[in-house]
Order: C-alpha cells, then structure tokens, then sequence
C-alpha cells in the first residue's frame, strides 16, 4: 500500500516508532532525545542510523506511493512535499488510532 519494503532497515524503525508513538504520545515531543533514542536501544543502532532510515523509508514512501492513498493517511497534514520526519510518524500513528477506533466501533 505504502510502497515500503521490509528490506529497508528504516520500515523496522518506522514500526518501532509507530508503536512507541501509540504507547506514548509524549515521546514524539522529543523526537531526537526520546524517540531515536528508543528506537536505537531497541533496534542496537545509533540514534543518527535511525533518523537516517526513518528519513529514507519516508522519501521512498512519497516517491512510490499513490497520492490519493498520501491524502488520505495524512489529511489536512498533506502537502506535496515530504515532511519532516515528526509529521510523517504523527500522520502514520494517527491514521492507525483511526483504523483501530474504526474497528472497535464496528464490532
């Protein structure tokens, strides 16, 4: 959907951002001191690895993905050129809140 492989070292991160993110959304205040630095404990990388491959994985995403598809993951967040990588983890972890609210509601 998002045109991100698993072979990228930065779609690992990208989860482990996303879910640090939905346990606590504090941490992406702090996205340098907290957030990669949890993300490098985690992975066993450096913190400048992961903000490298978080930023690659983003850049590939923008760049193989349907705009239509962008649109609709980041709403009033869109804009034709790549965020940084703070907006692209808020817009991802808020469109999952929604799938998941979504699928609670449903049931």
């Amino acid at each position: 959907m998002l045109g991100l492989n698993k072979s990228y070292k930065g779609f690992n991160h990208l989860i482990c951002a996303i879910t640090l993110v939905l346990e606590n959304s504090d941490i992406l205040t702090y996205i340098c001191k907290g957030l990669y630095v949890e993300i490098a404990i985690q992975c066993g990388t450096t913190v400048a690895s992961v903000e490298r491959n978080i930023r690659t994985a983003k850049e590939v995403i923008w760049r193989n993905c349907n705009e239509n598809v962008l649109q609709s993951i980041f709403r009033d967040q869109y804009d034709a050129k790549i965020p940084n990588n703070a907006i692209f983890i808020d817009g991802l972890t808020d469109f999952i809140k929604l799938m998941i609210n979504d699928e609670l509601a449903s049931r």
